[in-house]
Formats: structure tokens, sequence, C-alpha cells
């Protein structure tokens, strides 16, 4: 599954690109919170919000080893439900 952002939305402050597709590659939830986990076809470039691979304040070492989390500028990201709603 693909999805897209809009250009009538300016998220390029957050990393995104406007008007441009991601791969959908997961859904997960863990402890209570949905995360999608996203990859830019470019195979760079990634969201800078919550949830980001620099995120300390809510990945914990647990949860970054159960799903495989690499800190790298790989295109490969996790956003939250709220986060990717908005």
């Amino acid at each position: 599954m693909t999805t897209s952002i809009d250009e009538k939305f300016d998220v390029t402050s957050l990393g995104l690109v406007n008007n441009h597709a991601y791969t959908l590659l997961n859904i997960i939830k863990i402890n209570g919170i949905k995360l999608f986990k996203l990859r830019n076809p470019w195979g760079r470039g990634e969201w800078k919000g919550k949830w980001n691979d620099n995120d300390n304040d809510n990945w914990t070492q647990d949860i970054k080893e159960q799903l495989n989390v690499v800190n790298s500028d790989d295109g490969i990201f996790y956003i939250e439900w709220d986060d990717y709603v908005k």
C-alpha cells in the first residue's frame, strides 16, 4: 500500500515531501500507541517529528529492539496515527 501527502500541506520542515508517495510497510500497536511504519521510496528523507529515529523521549531501547528501529537516513520511519492523520 502507499500513502501520500497533499500539496496543500507544507510538511517540509518535518522532513516529508509534499505531493510525494510513501510505502506503508506496517501498522503497529505497541503500549496502546498506533504507529505507521513508512518508507520514502527515494531511500532517504524521514519524518522529524515525534517517533523519529532520534526521539529518545518516546523510544525505549526495548521498543526499538522489538521493531528493529535503526537510526539511519534509510527512508524508513515511524509516525504516530495522530500525526499521520494531520
